[in-house]
């Protein structure tokens, strides 16, 4: 008797064991709502706000997005000098976080993940707005900040209707309503892909693309290059001049040369480009070398608007300026009319090491710079600054 005690024991014991383990290490999704009304916008002071601990994705001026492996999450308000407990929070596991980006005029936070979901977060609640599936695939690449996950998701894409400005999603080659996640039409995979304002754009491996509507996906245009090098990288197309990530792209090298796209999705010559470090803003292109020079350049003619000794790297360009991480670990601002600085703003606050910028994001007035110590192979203790490697500020 006292056997078969045991051994009941022992049998309930492990059953309760396997409903435990199920519980904590079956697939499931965790969601975490806002809890206080969505935060009004906030206009961007002239000053070093802090450092953080992961690169935020802002969205609407109100709230900082953060991704990290399982979890794609939102704190606010977004001067914040550090970050602060979620806004709201949504977890998958065992998935991961393969890109995350904003569509600010519904406003949704749209993830992508490993297992083939496709979800997309309401901005101001965290609620699910919409769900639908794409075919598994991808990693997460973020590391420690999440930079690579929020400003350059894989296969992870917006765009508008130019028909109607419906804002459009693409990943893995299909298209959704950015509002109600309607599926809206689905085109052939290719070897590169990224948008342009109105349009989706499929590369092949040989230096040819199909440009396709990104309303009702109709093929609206077509081009082949020439292919140039050898191996796996012949004929690979490359887009830049992007708003975030491979979205809103204005240009892409192939071969030797560089082109653009335009509203008519003709592919013509953009005989003025220097490097794919070139920045774009509307009729002009911003050239660089770091430690050298910038310099406006008028994307018509080539004429050089103003060029400007730097001792530093330019990061980003907007109608406001032109911005440089100097040497000293200042942010210089570039008048666009002349290239003289109009503003210095110090980075550094308390800390003592040089870094150099990785990644970056600039939005309405604020700026979030990845500091950068070590080379890509190193660890993350060695590559990024310490355990805040992002730097966030006011412009």
């Amino acid at each position: 008797m006292a056997v078969f005690r045991w051994l009941v024991a022992g049998a309930t014991a492990l059953a309760v064991v396997g409903v435990v383990g199920y519980r904590v290490l079956a697939p499931h999704d965790t969601l975490t709502v806002a809890q206080r009304p969505y935060p009004a916008a906030e206009v961007a002071p002239f000053l070093r706000i802090g450092v953080l601990t992961s690169a935020p994705l802002i969205v609407d001026n109100r709230i900082r997005v953060y991704a990290e492996k399982s979890r794609v999450w939102a704190d606010s308000p977004v001067s914040s000098r550090t970050q602060l407990s979620p806004f709201w929070a949504y977890r998958r596991w065992p998935a991961a976080l393969v890109g995350v980006m904003a569509v600010e005029s519904v406003p949704v936070v749209v993830s992508r993940w490993s297992d083939g979901a496709l979800v997309a977060l309401d901005a101001r609640t965290g609620r699910v707005a919409w769900r639908s599936r794409i075919s598994p695939g991808g990693r997460y690449t973020g590391r420690r900040t999440g930079s690579a996950t929020v400003y350059s998701p894989v296969g992870l894409y917006t765009a508008r209707s130019a028909a109607d400005g419906t804002p459009v999603v693409v990943a893995d080659g299909r298209a959704f309503d950015a509002r109600t996640g309607r599926p809206l039409w689905t085109v052939p995979r290719g070897c590169d892909t990224w948008t342009t304002a109105t349009a989706y754009v499929v590369a092949d491996c040989a230096g040819g693309l199909v440009v396709y509507d990104a309303g009702d996906g109709r093929p609206i245009g077509a081009w082949r290059g020439q292919a140039a090098g050898r191996g796996r990288a012949a004929g690979r197309l490359t887009p830049f001049g992007c708003a975030l990530g491979h979205s809103g792209c204005e240009l892409f090298e192939a071969g030797q040369g560089f082109w653009r796209i335009g509203h008519d999705a003709a592919v013509s010559p953009e005989p003025w480009a220097h490097a794919m470090s070139d920045l774009v803003l509307g009729d002009t292109l911003v050239e660089s070398e770091p430690d050298q020079y910038v310099a406006l350049v008028d994307r018509a003619t080539g004429v050089r608007r103003w060029v400007q000794p730097v001792s530093g790297r330019v990061v980003a360009v907007d109608a406001s300026g032109v911005y440089v991480v100097t040497r000293a670990i200042d942010l210089s601002v570039l008048d666009l009319a002349t290239g003289m600085e109009d503003d210095r703003l110090g980075l550094r606050g308390t800390d003592t090491r040089a870094w150099t910028p990785g990644r970056v994001e600039l939005h309405d007035g604020f700026i979030a710079i990845e500091r950068i110590t070590g080379r890509p192979r190193d660890g993350d203790d060695r590559y990024f600054y310490g355990g805040t490697p992002v730097v966030l500020a006011g412009i």
